[in-house]
């Protein structure tokens, strides 16, 4: 899913594409991040931002995020 995020301060546009997101019956997000190999503190960094992006996606829903690691 493609996004642009204007970060905090509006001094930064930040583009990319999340990987999946499930939107649950009860309105919920769920932001599914895809890294190769073992976890990584990028990876950390890289799934808050997807959830940033999210919560400007879908205002006032629930958004919560996993990492799935594929070898």
């Amino acid at each position: 899913v493609p996004f642009s995020l204007v970060q905090a301060g509006g001094s930064r546009i930040v583009r990319g594409v999340i990987d999946a997101i499930v939107r649950h019956p009860d309105g919920s997000i769920l932001v599914l991040a895809i890294a190769p190999g073992t976890p990584a503190p990028l990876d950390e960094e890289t799934l808050s931002l997807y959830m940033e992006a999210a919560r400007q996606m879908f205002p006032g829903a629930d958004v919560n995020g996993r990492t799935l690691y594929c070898n």
